[in-house]
């Protein structure tokens, strides 16, 4: 289930899913603030631990720098 679909009968080429979208939301709200610190001091996280973090190997083939990235498990990722 995606918030977003590819549609090419639309101007931007994507079609929302406002009912995925609300739950999404929702669900947000549900969860507790947790540390989710790799290191405490040098890189302090916290985030909503609402759905489990998805774990990456370098087989996946997904590019994620310092800082710059959390990926949900479920979510799609698309290859460049």
């Amino acid at each position: 289930m995606r918030s977003a679909e590819p549609d090419a009968t639309t101007k931007s080429g994507w079609r929302v899913n406002t009912w995925v979208k609300k739950g999404v939301a929702a669900r947000f709200r549900m969860g507790a603030v947790v540390d989710m610190s790799p290191d405490p001091i040098r890189m302090p996280m916290f985030d909503k631990a609402t759905w489990p973090v998805k774990q990456f190997t370098p087989e996946s083939g997904v590019r994620i720098v310092p800082g710059g990235s959390s990926i949900r498990d479920g979510c799609y990722i698309g290859k460049v």
